[in-house]
């Protein structure tokens, strides 16, 4: 959720951003929306497969090591 709503506002500044800094160019190339979707969509996948990659490993974990540990 954290992250979903980091991307809602970091999307128009980046947007203005990159409109700002593209018309000191001579020739100019628009900001495609499909951009922005696909680096959310990135962003999501890498959540994604760092959130389950900690789960998986505490659900594996033995609960024994970490009880004996303290």
């Amino acid at each position: 959720m954290i992250v979903g709503i980091a991307f809602l506002l970091a999307v128009p500044a980046a947007g203005w951003a990159m409109h700002s800094w593209l018309q000191d160019f001579a020739s100019r190339a628009p900001v495609e929306p499909w951009v922005f979707f696909l680096a959310g969509g990135l962003m999501g996948l890498i959540v994604l497969v760092t959130i389950s990659s900690r789960a998986i490993a505490a659900a594996l974990a033995n609960p024994i090591e970490a009880v004996r540990g303290e």
